[in-house]
């Protein structure tokens, strides 16, 4: 979680879909003009090699991340380029800073949103940042294999002292029987008009077993609470779980190369702060 190169070793998952958003909503992101808040920007590489070549050119981003281990290999990647820059926030604070208030343009969120427990604050922070008029792009995990793992995993007393909190990193809308609808509920109970909002079905194509394991790991929140022999365990312990889920494995030569697919959900919103701000009623927030 908080290892920058273990996570740019291993996102192609992430960077696959981050890619196939920027097209998706080309015209939006070139439309983009002013500064741009890209939230969980982590090591900064959506951030300087795809989204900034998508916006308008006098645009700006501003990447913003919880992790300061993220934000200074950010500031380091991204050096040589004037007009991104990076500030440590909280996108969950109940306390956003004075001087961040109604400050950007345009927002961006990948794989980000879904790690926030408290929809409600996550969803007035962005609201407050934005200028009015101002537009939101997001891209939230909704299920993976892995969650259901944290949950069994949690229950075996192998691990369940390193997970107690295992509920914290399960996405907010794991297990909803229909996300968009509350999803949007949230979205305009803080007060934004939601131009759209989709559940996808996603698959991507690991080569290897290990490839697969070592993108888990790389997002892992619990690794670092583990001593290395229960690293250990836990690998093969995932690894057992895994080939049990696979729904399909098929091999491709005498070399060792599989092909695995590995299946998930998405979130996928976009999202506008009126021009004319409105009351917000409270009891609208899911």
């Amino acid at each position: 979680m908080n290892n920058p190169e273990k996570y740019l070793a291993s996102m192609w998952l992430q960077y696959r879909d981050a890619v196939e958003i920027l097209e998706e909503f080309d015209d939006k992101f070139k439309s983009m003009k002013g500064k741009i808040v890209d939230i969980g920007c982590g090591p900064g590489k959506v951030s300087k090699d795809l989204l900034l070549p998508k916006i308008g050119e006098n645009a700006s981003v501003i990447g913003i991340d919880i992790s300061p281990a993220m934000l200074k290999y950010a500031k380091v990647y991204c050096a040589n380029e004037e007009r991104i820059t990076f500030t440590q926030l909280n996108i969950e604070t109940p306390d956003l800073p004075d001087n961040l208030i109604g400050q950007f343009d345009h927002a961006t969120a990948f794989y980000c949103l879904n790690w926030c427990r408290n929809m409600k604050v996550t969803m007035e922070n962005i609201y407050n940042l934005l200028k009015p008029g101002g537009r939101t792009i997001a891209l939230l995990n909704l299920h993976h294999n892995i969650f259901d793992f944290y949950l069994e995993q949690q229950k075996d007393p192998s691990f369940s002292v390193y997970m107690k909190d295992a509920l914290k990193y399960i996405p907010p809308h794991y297990g909803c029987g229909n996300p968009e609808k509350k999803f949007r509920a949230q979205l305009e109970g803080a007060g934004f008009n939601v131009l759209h909002c989709s559940a996808r079905s996603k698959v991507f194509t690991f080569q290897t077993m290990d490839h697969q394991l070592d993108f888990l790991w790389a997002v892992n929140p619990f690794l670092d609470r583990m001593p290395e022999d229960v690293k250990k365990r836990y690998r093969k312990d995932v690894e057992k779980r895994l080939r049990k889920k696979l729904q399909r494995i098929t091999n491709e030569n005498s070399d060792g190369y599989v092909n695995i697919d590995d299946y998930y959900a998405i979130l996928v919103a976009v999202f506008e702060k009126p021009q004319v701000e409105r009351s917000v009623d409270s009891d609208a927030h899911i």
